[in-house]
C-alpha cells in the first residue's frame, strides 16, 4: 500500500472514533470521554501534517504546532 493511502485510512478511522466519542460525551453516555478523543484529535492532526509536508510546508509546520499544542492541553488535563 501507498504511504499516503495509510495515512488517509488511518486519519478517517481516528476521525469516526473521534466522532463517536464527541457523541457519547454530549450525550452523557460518558463523561470522561474528552480525556480520549482530545488526544486522538492530535494524533489526526500530527497524521495531517505529515500528508501536507510534501506540499505545503508551512501549512504542515502550523498544523504541527498545533497538534502539539493540543497533545500538550490533553496531557495537562490528563494529569492536573
Amino acid at each position: 500500500m501507498d504511504k499516503e493511502k495509510i495515512l488517509r485510512i488511518s486519519t478517517a478511522v481516528l476521525s469516526a472514533a473521534v466522532i463517536c466519542l464527541a457523541a457519547l460525551q454530549l450525550l452523557g453516555v460518558w463523561e470522561n470521554a474528552i480525556l480520549v478523543y482530545e488526544p486522538l484529535m492530535g494524533i489526526i492532526m500530527l497524521l495531517q501534517s505529515v500528508q501536507y509536508w510534501n506540499k505545503d510546508r508551512k501549512v504542515a509546520a502550523f498544523q504541527l504546532c498545533a497538534a502539539l499544542f493540543v497533545l500538550g492541553v490533553a496531557v495537562y488535563i490528563l494529569f492536573f
